[in-house]
């Protein structure tokens, strides 16, 4: 036993010297001879190659003492940019025993002069995917994808200095150019901050972002804080509250207000196809579970219209799916405008076929019809219009790749009501429109009050409109419609009653 002990105790002593004798070694190597070896185990794992310019330095201790400078990672092969990301200096300090079970911790980390380059190239590939596909390396980085905000490596203190985040994607028409600062707010407590400009679907674009510190991000319970305004040419949105778990986008907590010239101006920014519109103002609770978005609460007006209600938007299928229960108090007409493709703003939008036509010859938007499927209820329950007697207008729409119905589809007209049903068929090359309306008890007299006919009309008018057209304009399809019209007149009972 004695002999075992004397094993041990020698074993122990040799252990002792080669960690001293190692620590030692450490202390004292020059790191910028490890650049190269450092770079290329780099470069293997991002298949993209990757250099050390400036000095590699280590201090060991409790906490590692980190310094580099000149860290670069080349570009795609198609991208004008050579360099995809740059660091001018990184200095930062790591605990080292809770890597022993996998954390990592950093008590601070500062990042000087970085510059990030992000794009796609017309086809839809990104820079930001190194390397083929690799089924171990898919596997690896799923693995290293943080779940959630617990999973964010440990960062007590991080300063970003004079750091610039670029996106860009030509198909999309956007080019946006960002500064990246942290900041200490008036409470004491650091900040990050983003300002951006450029473009965005070829309008100009400004970004205003303001975040929390990553400590935060990390260990403090409470939501996230978040407040973000963008512009992007005219339209304009402003968004403030809190995000519970912001690695997975859940307990989204946001209060939301647009505004801008023309509605169908968020189409490329949303994806939602909406008419043209004249200005508006919306506002409302934007919140989201697992695949679906809701926004919730919404009030705000449309032209001359109030309007109301909630939409939520699931992203769970093949085409995102949008959901909406709209009601406006006092509808104007003319905000109507744009379903049809005439102008919401009087004349001079669209072009128009022959000197003050209003019927529009603007080419249908296919592309929009089958970007989104949608399910939309809208009621206006009081409609004002210069140049008809209209009353509430009740109707479901629907559309399905790129096919539009609106059924029921209700009017109130002239004391009397329009009801039935519309579909336009976008699905196909060459949009279709067929009609299936009744007129039920339509008061002449009323209907032509302003008009020089209003002494000479009276009765009530009933009948059917049965249409079938097609064209690439609402004004082809109406030029070549086909169908039936049927009308029935009921004369008053005495000429008292006119």
């Amino acid at each position: 036993m004695a002999v075992l002990k004397w094993i041990g105790l020698g074993l122990l002593g040799l252990v002792a010297v080669t960690v001293a004798g190692v620590g030692i070694a450490l202390a004292v190597f020059d790191w910028n001879d490890a650049r190269g070896f450092v770079a290329r185990q780099a470069s293997k794992a991002l298949n993209r190659e990757v250099a050390i310019d400036g000095d590699l330095k280590l201090r060991l201790g409790n906490p590692i003492h980190i310094h580099v400078e000149g860290l670069r990672v080349a570009n795609v092969p198609w991208s004008d940019e050579k360099t995809m990301a740059e660091l001018r200096v990184l200095d930062a300090t790591l605990r080292p025993w809770p890597l022993l079970r996998g954390d990592w911790e950093l008590p601070e980390l500062r990042l000087t002069g970085p510059k990030l380059i992000l794009e796609r190239n017309r086809e839809g590939e990104a820079n930001w995917t190194f390397g083929p596909p690799d089924p171990r390396r898919e596997a690896a980085k799923e693995a290293a994808t943080p779940d959630k905000r617990g999973d964010i490596p440990v960062i007590g203190s991080l300063v970003i200095d004079d750091g610039r985040v670029r996106y860009r994607d030509p198909g999309a028409e956007i080019d946006v150019d960002s500064a990246l600062n942290t900041a200490t707010g008036g409470n004491g407590e650091d900040r990050v901050n983003l300002n951006g400009k450029g473009g965005f679907a070829g309008k100009p674009f400004t970004l205003t972002a303001e975040g929390g510190s990553l400590f935060y991000l990390r260990d403090d319970p409470k939501p996230y804080p978040l407040k973000v305004e963008a512009a992007i040419g005219k339209t304009k949105a402003r968004i403030e509250g809190s995000v519970a778990e912001p690695v997975k986008l859940e307990g989204i907590d946001l209060s939301v207000e647009m505004s801008g010239d023309d509605l169908a101006e968020i189409f490329p920014i949303v994806g939602i196809p909406t008419p043209k519109t004249r200005p508006y103002a919306i506002s409302g609770h934007l919140t989201r579970e697992e695949q679906r978005w809701r926004f919730e609460g919404m009030h705000g007006r449309v032209g001359e219209s109030d309007l109301s209600g909630h939409l939520q938007v699931d992203l769970g299928g093949g085409r995102p799916m949008v959901t909406a229960d709209l009601t406006s108090k006092r509808l104007a007409a003319l905000d109507l405008a744009g379903f049809v493709g005439a102008s919401p703003r009087g004349t001079g939008d669209y072009p128009t076929r022959g000197r003050d036509r209003v019927i529009p010859a603007t080419p249908i938007p296919l592309e929009k019809l089958r970007t989104t499927d949608m399910d939309v209820r809208f009621k206006g329950e009081r409609v004002e219009a210069p140049f008809a007697p209209l009353d509430a207008l009740d109707t479901r729409i629907r559309l399905d790749n790129g096919r539009m119905t609106l059924d029921p589809l209700s009017l109130g007209i002239g004391g009397g009501r329009i009801a039935g049903t519309v579909t336009l068929d976008g699905s196909r090359r060459t949009p279709a429109m067929r009609t299936n309306l009744e007129v039920r008890k339509l008061q002449l007299a009323q209907f032509f009050r302003d008009t020089p006919f209003a002494r000479d009309m009276g009765g009530t008018a009933s009948g059917r409109i049965q249409l079938a057209g097609g064209g690439g304009t609402v004004a082809d399809i109406l030029g070549s419609a086909d169908g039936k019209l049927g009308w029935r007149w009921t004369a008053d009972a005495s000429p008292a009653s006119r």
